[in-house]
């Protein structure tokens, strides 16, 4: 995900991101966040509910945002940090899968799917 730039933001009952890297390796990733997550921005750390719309309003300027790391923790944590400095940062749920991350790696069309499993761990598809 380094290096790539979110192309979407998506809204609906969870929150999601697009994420494409140009270079000539040409990945893409999708985000999708479904339980509550921590938003830094400039130094100031928000609780988000992604089934709470109003609340998913500053994330829309994630458009066009470079990813500057993205990682998934074995305890089910997962990161993504911003170039700008913001970041995203989701905990596991002791119920509900919290995240899942979808994508393609070059140059074969290798297709991977992480999730972050209910109460700690991830699932590797």
């Amino acid at each position: 995900m380094a290096g790539g730039e979110v192309t979407q933001v998506q809204v609906d009952f969870a929150f999601g991101l697009a994420i494409e890297t140009y270079d000539d390796k040409r990945a893409s990733t999708h985000v999708r966040i479904n339980t509550r997550f921590e938003y830094e921005a400039a130094g100031i750390l928000t609780m988000i509910d992604p089934e709470q719309t109003a609340d998913l309003a500053p994330l829309l300027t994630l458009h066009k945002a470079v990813v500057e790391e993205g990682f998934a923790v074995k305890d089910g944590h997962l990161v993504l940090r911003f170039t700008d400095g913001r970041a995203l940062r989701v905990a596991p749920d002791g119920q509900y899968e919290s995240w899942t991350v979808m994508g393609r790696l070059p140059p074969v069309e290798r297709k991977f799917s992480l999730i972050g499993l209910p109460s700690g761990g991830v699932a590797l598809l």
